[in-house]
């Protein structure tokens, strides 16, 4: 089966599906698979698992770093993970805490700021694929930034734990991530150093 994505979640197709030979296909449509997940316990765990294992994994393989991961090491992301969702205004991680997580966007956005004085300046606008938390749990420091849910956000979360581990059985993924956060810190200097940049995030943000 497929589609139960689309069906399980506010988001747009995330894959598009196509015959390769004669098809008979059952299809079975947004309201009626509600009333399934609602009269059948075994229905409902069968897409539970459906949708986190491929949700997850369709996600993970996304990140350009996470290319070097082989299926094994894919699968051990996946398994420490959970989904959290976040409803607009929530902050998601603070600057200044403990980085616990590792979070992949799944469908909404977030906005990404930073203190500068007393000011609170926006340095970066995150939508569906994109990642953040990375750089505390790769350097070992506290959280870089404050992440706000825009809209409406689903995360994909794996713990530092998982995160770390994992990590450590491919060193090109990690290098690829390091190189990657490297270029998301220089982007961020960029930022900071120029209030018209800033602004025009914010204002993006606002609409």
């Amino acid at each position: 089966f497929f589609g139960e994505l689309g069906c399980m979640s506010p988001w747009p197709r995330a894959s598009t599906v196509r015959t390769a030979s004669d098809a008979l296909l059952l299809e079975v449509d947004a309201e009626v698979f509600e009333e399934w997940m609602d009269a059948s316990e075994s229905f409902r765990s069968t897409m539970d698992e459906a949708y986190m294992s491929r949700g997850v994994m369709a996600l993970l393989r996304r990140v350009p770093a996470f290319a070097e991961l082989d299926e094994e090491l894919l699968a051990a992301f996946r398994a420490g993970a959970e989904l959290r969702s976040h409803p607009p205004g929530e902050v998601i991680v603070r600057e200044g805490d403990v980085g616990d997580a590792f979070f992949l966007i799944r469908g909404g956005s977030v906005v990404v700021t930073k203190r500068v004085g007393d000011e609170e300046r926006t340095v970066s606008y995150l939508s569906s694929g994109k990642y953040f938390g990375e750089m505390a749990l790769l350097a070992g420091t506290p959280r870089t930034a404050t992440v706000t849910a825009v809209s409406a956000t689903e995360l994909v979360c794996i713990g530092r734990e998982v995160f770390t581990s994992t990590l450590a059985r491919s060193p090109a993924a990690s290098g690829a991530l390091e190189r990657a956060m490297r270029r998301r810190e220089r982007g961020t200097e960029a930022v900071l150093a120029s209030e018209s940049i800033a602004r025009a995030l914010a204002f993006v943000t606002e609409q």
